[in-house]
């Protein structure tokens, strides 16, 4: 018989929590739902300054509409959210609305590693190989790449590039950028980056007038050591314009 009290003793106890629990619940979602949205506040989580604050508030604004003093309960954070992240140069947004009736905002945006300039247009690049238009606003300090791009895009597009050959290429040259970087010798000493009428990548240092030909981006880190080479064996007081190190094994100085 004790042991059949204690049983119901603790499944009283357990309905009495769980029904405190349920008022509770709905208590706090009384109150909640006669707040009205009061205010906005925006957080960074990066340091880039692609998009300001007056750029998320004109954005709810035309987009959104209405949200100052509407009831928290009727903002509607998933468009809020999918709003921001249809913007080019958002990664990712997260919106919620505290118990102070504040509604909070919090951004990432997208880090490009490289620049490419194409005639009076050009386009970021990230890690991944996601492009997304220049801003007006900022300008990342990303190596720069111009000439001759073998990337098709529309004004304004962002995203995956579609045609895989292009594709392909676009990852290659964001793999020698890091692969430039990895290298002592020449990491901080590129002046220009630039691809000629052949399609070939031509690489200026900031020091001497040698412009070094790459070819299209593979192999990356050999032609780069025979470009090494070259400054260790060949260059001492000589001065050449081109160096072609696009062939295997082979450093051509003209």
């Amino acid at each position: 018989m004790k042991q059949r009290a204690r049983i119901i003793l603790t499944s009283v106890l357990v309905i009495i929590f769980i029904a405190g629990t349920v008022a509770l619940r709905l208590n706090v979602n009384v109150q909640r739902s006669g707040l009205t949205c009061n205010d906005i506040t925006i957080c960074f989580k990066d340091s880039l300054k692609f998009i300001s604050e007056s750029d998320i508030k004109g954005w709810m604004d035309s987009k959104y509409g209405p949200y100052i003093g509407q009831r928290i309960d009727s903002i509607r954070l998933e468009k809020i959210e999918k709003i921001l992240d249809s913007q080019s140069a958002v990664l990712k947004s997260e919106a919620y609305i505290a118990d102070d009736g504040i509604l909070h905002i919090s951004i990432s945006q997208r880090s490009p590693v490289i620049r490419f300039n194409k005639g009076w247009t050009g386009f970021y690049a990230d890690q991944r190989g996601y492009i997304f238009p220049l801003q007006k606003s900022y300008d990342a300090k990303v190596p720069v790449i111009e000439g001759n791009i073998p990337v098709s895009y529309s004004e304004g597009y962002k995203g995956v590039v579609e045609n895989e050959q292009q594709r392909l290429w676009l990852c290659s040259v964001i793999d020698m950028i890091d692969q430039i970087h990895k290298n002592k010798r020449i990491n901080g000493k590129i002046e220009k980056i630039s691809v000629n009428a052949k399609g070939d990548l031509i690489l200026k240092l900031n020091e001497g007038k040698e412009k070094f030909i790459i070819g299209m981006p593979y192999d990356i880190k050999d032609k780069l050591e025979r470009i090494e080479k070259y400054y260790t064996f060949i260059k001492d007081n000589k001065n050449y314009e081109y160096v072609n190190v696009k062939f295997d094994n082979e450093i051509i100085c003209k």
